[in-house]
């Protein structure tokens, strides 16, 4: 062993254990998905082939119907995030994304989360547009939403 190894250990140990050293703060992450909630929906899934590029074609070309409903699509990769629909800077990485929903990352599994932040859905395999719109617009808060629109 390298006789510098224990130091750098040390180090590496001190640095991980000050704030903003050890990746995204955790005040940061809560504070990201509160300013979330009551705002925006989310369908978030897992980047793994081949059902999670089945996700991604179902859902193109159907931006309109996603914004309309509020709807943030994150793809969670190994590390990062994608947003496939909507706007939400500043998120989290994938790792906050898999602790908060409890989402794998070995296989597909996608979750709906509602304006509330809890999960309404979970999912093992891809879910069709029609799946999503109905179960979205029979919400409280959508009804509400559209109702509002109509008035």
């Amino acid at each position: 062993m390298n006789m510098h190894t224990p130091l750098l250990t040390g180090f590496l140990a001190l640095m991980t254990s000050l704030p903003g050293c050890s990746g995204p703060d955790e005040s940061s992450t809560d504070q990201w998905f509160a300013d979330q909630r009551w705002v925006h929906r989310m369908l978030v899934f897992t980047d793994v082939a081949p059902d999670a590029g089945r996700q991604r074609a179902l859902l193109e070309d159907r931006e309109e119907a996603l914004l309309d409903r509020n709807l943030l699509v994150i793809e969670l990769e190994s590390e990062q995030t994608t947003l496939i629909t909507g706007r939400a800077p500043g998120r989290p990485d994938a790792k906050a994304f898999r602790t908060r929903f409890d989402l794998p990352s070995d296989r597909f599994e996608l979750v709906l989360v509602g304006k509330d932040g809890r999960v309404k859905r979970r999912r093992t395999e891809p879910m069709q547009p029609d799946e999503l719109w109905s179960i979205i617009d029979a919400m409280p808060m959508r009804i509400d939403e559209m109702n509002r629109r109509t008035n």
